[in-house]
């Protein structure tokens, strides 16, 4: 598995760089440690926001904020997000989630909407499920988790971003602009890998429990 700085070795070496980083963490090893220390983490969360990867996506149970009044939003009620939340992909209620009921069918349910309010100097989510659980996308910094796809495409993005302080030049140069190009590649077959082999829960068939009673075994 790659590591971080891995990662921003790689990226120097597509623009030619021979600089060895040792850590980023403090940076070390090379002045373009600094470089990578300033770049790498803006790089991963860029891409991260990008698509629901399967190794960033998670699912909590929300907790209210009573000091909020979600009234005056149009909704029932304010969460608290995640502390490592980047992008909502899904809202859905606990209870439901229990009895193995497809929240797709009560779709006014998994409308949501994300907001800062006065109050709450951080961004807090809006919806009407009073049991909200909120599959998103996180900011996962550890490369260990990180699949092959995914690293193809990051050191390639964090390469265009270290073109203009490591090379000291135009990050409008041709040289930036087919970087772009190989990264936009990169990350259409990363999208498509990581849509193919994600693990995706099959939802058993919701059966009303009026009707399971009448069952006969």
């Amino acid at each position: 598995m790659a590591t971080s700085v891995d990662i921003c070795n790689l990226a120097l070496s597509i623009l030619g760089d021979d600089a060895t980083v040792v850590s980023i963490t403090p940076p070390a090893g090379s002045d373009q440690a600094g470089h990578c220390a300033r770049w790498y983490p803006v790089a991963l969360r860029r891409i991260l926001e990008s698509n629901p990867w399967s190794f960033a996506t998670k699912r909590s149970q929300l907790t209210k904020l009573n000091n909020v009044d979600a009234s005056i939003y149009g909704y029932k009620g304010a969460y608290a997000l995640p502390s490592q939340f980047m992008r909502a992909l899904k809202i859905e209620s606990a209870e439901y989630l229990s009895e193995g009921i497809d929240s797709d069918i009560y779709p006014e349910l998994g409308h949501f909407e994300l907001g800062l309010v006065e109050n709450n100097s951080h961004r807090v989510l809006f919806c009407n499920v009073t049991d909200p659980v909120l599959t998103y996308v996180a900011y996962v910094d550890n490369a260990d988790l990180f699949p092959g796809y995914f690293v193809d495409a990051l050191m390639l993005l964090l390469a265009s971003y270290l073109y203009g302080p490591v090379k000291r030049a135009d990050t409008t140069s041709q040289t930036v602009v087919n970087i772009m190009k190989q990264y936009e590649a990169a990350l259409t077959k990363a999208k498509t890998e990581d849509a193919q082999i994600s693990m995706r829960r099959r939802e058993a068939p919701y059966i009303a429990s009026q009707l399971r009673a009448r069952e006969v075994w």
